[in-house]
């Protein structure tokens, strides 16, 4: 699990949790909504209702600020022997984003600043494999709407994803998600009918 508690959650109310989940903390990585731990709990089961189950009783519990699961990580080094895998996929001609605000939410630290919450750029390894991204978009569910030239070698994917969720924890968590993933240069939101870069 992917776990980020409150600011006010003290290392004892930290501790007491791990010991009723029976979790270990095996890892972590800063966000700008916090620290998210990555925990090791006893197998809750086989089906997806049970791993939902248990992400849900966490996000019950008062010193907590978002759950997510963690996604399995294949290493991109097992695609680099395939022929055809530098080919990545195409970059639309014209990105289109979104003139509503639906979904949208506010940064907490730039109170102006609203970020689209179901699109993410993606920036991507230099040596990452077209199979390694296409297997990524396909675990996230997302669609390629729109690139960047401006970002790196490559540049970087312009994602329609589905909706985390209304908070700003969600969306960041969800990009540090991204960002951990095998191949992945860094993943970053995007502001809300933002143009700058995108062709």
């Amino acid at each position: 699990m992917g776990v980020v508690f409150k600011r006010s959650a003290s290392g004892a109310t930290i501790r007491d949790l791990l010991r009723r989940y029976q979790a270990t903390v095996i890892g972590g990585v800063d966000g700008a909504a916090g620290s998210e731990y990555i925990l090791q709990v006893p197998d809750p089961g086989t089906t997806l209702q049970a791993l939902d189950s248990l992400v849900a009783r966490l996000e019950r519990e008062p010193s907590v600020r978002d759950v997510s699961s963690v996604y399995y990580r294949t290493p991109s080094a097992i695609y680099s022997w395939h022929q055809g895998d530098t080919t990545r996929p195409a970059m639309p001609g014209q990105l289109n984003l979104p003139r509503d605000s639906t979904l949208t939410v506010h940064r907490p630290d730039e109170s102006l600043s609203l970020y689209y919450r179901n699109i993410a750029g993606i920036v991507f390894d230099d040596t990452t494999s077209g199979t390694t991204i296409r297997a990524l978009l396909r675990r996230y569910h997302g669609t390629i709407i729109g690139g960047s030239t401006y970002t790196g070698s490559f540049g970087a994917y312009i994602v329609e994803v589905p909706d985390p969720g209304p908070d700003f924890d969600k969306l960041d968590a969800l990009l540090n998600r991204i960002t951990r993933e095998p191949g992945v240069s860094y993943a970053y939101g995007l502001t809300y009918r933002s143009s700058i870069g995108l062709r």
